[in-house]
């Protein structure tokens, strides 16, 4: 196998930083990932802290990894909502088609879980 060639494998998606693990996020934000089966992974995403701790917004649903990205469909009252995980190597970075993250950086608000989020190595 060339060089060439052995830098193109391993860097394909299938030789990426594995998503499986736990992330925290600027505030209390927390970030629980697991594979359940090839390309498929569970998710958490709450408030670990704060006065808003136990706040959950996805609560062990599985979705499909696309291109580095899981997509969870919801409803909020009588909006549906789109939240989005985007990975790149040991981060993941949360938006949320309902949620303006600007309000939250803003109010510096502890029930904050938009924006980045860092892998914790355990």
């Amino acid at each position: 196998m060339s060089v060439l060639t052995l830098s193109a494998f391993i860097a394909s998606p299938a030789f990426s930083a594995p998503l499986s693990g736990e992330y925290e996020g600027a505030v209390h934000g927390y970030l629980i990932v697991n594979q359940v089966q090839p390309n498929h992974y569970k998710v958490w995403l709450g408030v670990s802290g704060g006065s808003c701790g136990g706040l959950v917004l996805i609560n062990n649903l599985v979705a499909e990894v696309k291109q580095q990205t899981l997509s969870f469909k919801r409803r909020e009252k009588e909006r549906s909502c789109t939240t989005t995980i985007e990975f790149e190597d040991t981060t993941a970075s949360i938006s949320d088609s309902c949620i303006d993250q600007e309000w939250e950086e803003k109010t510096s608000t502890t029930c904050a879980m938009m924006g980045d989020y860092t892998k914790i190595k355990r």
